[in-house]
């Protein structure tokens, strides 16, 4: 006589959890990415699959204890049920964490008495309520730069490095003849974007620089702002020491 061996249904339910967790994270991110969805759809679809994903690992967990204890198949369907919900689980955990590392901030400048202006999603130029001076005690020693440069060598050390970090232009805007904003957007990997500016004064024997980058959404950003001024800073700092070095080399070789 065949012997039938049923299903949990704890474990069927975990799996018919899970089944929407990983597309709706392939597909909402891909979709975000190339700005098909905005990003309030986009964090609603991410929250939906985590909170799928935490019935998915509890009913998985139970499914276990029932297999355990009557026999029923099922260890399949219970398995990628609380993997794929732990893994899940653990990105909203990391995510907190990182949060809970940085300041509740998504506006930061190295001058907060007098900000770089932003550009609007309309083209205007607006200063938004709410930028603050970036932690130095979190970021390191990012503020106003001065460089013994004329506009003439810096401009092309700073288009290039914008490149090198993959920033797109969004224009600029002349506030003087000594004074110069260049806008531009900042893509993060799952398509979040940023807006940065970069403010170039010059003076008679040099140039002086003030950064600004902001989110556009949220009201937190995990520190991404202050990460993306601080890296920029260090390696604009690099480039301007060794375009100097180069200069001094060929004005003592002539």
């Amino acid at each position: 006589m065949r012997v039938f061996i049923q299903t949990s249904p704890w474990a069927i339910w975990s799996l018919r959890f899970v089944r929407p967790v990983l597309p709706t994270f392939v597909i909402g991110t891909l979709m975000h990415r190339l700005q098909l969805i905005d990003s309030n759809v986009f964090v609603a679809a991410l929250t939906g699959a985590g909170i799928l994903s935490i019935f998915a690992l509890l009913f998985g967990l139970i499914a276990f204890s029932r297999i355990w204890q009557s026999g029923d198949a099922g260890w399949r369907p219970a398995s990628w049920g609380v993997v794929i919900g732990l893994g899940v689980v653990a990105l909203f955990a990391g995510l907190s964490f990182l949060a809970s590392m940085y300041p509740v901030h998504n506006d930061v400048t190295t001058n907060a008495l007098r900000p770089p202006a932003l550009l609007g999603t309309d083209g205007v130029t607006l200063d938004r309520v709410g930028v603050v001076a970036i932690n130095k005690d979190v970021f390191g020693d990012v503020d106003t730069r001065q460089y013994p440069l004329t506009n003439e060598q810096f401009s092309p050390l700073l288009e290039k490095l914008v490149k090198e970090f993959g920033w797109k232009s969004a224009g600029s805007a002349f506030q003087n003849q000594s004074e110069v904003t260049r806008f531009y957007e900042a893509h993060s990997l799952i398509g979040f974007v940023d807006d940065v500016s970069i403010r170039v004064r010059t003076t008679a024997k040099s140039v002086v620089v003030d950064l600004r980058s902001a989110s556009r959404f949220g009201e937190s950003d995990f520190g991404a702002n202050g990460n993306r001024i601080a890296r920029f800073i260090e390696r604009l700092d690099t480039v301007v020491g060794e375009a100097r070095s180069k200069l001094d080399q060929t004005a003592t070789d002539s």
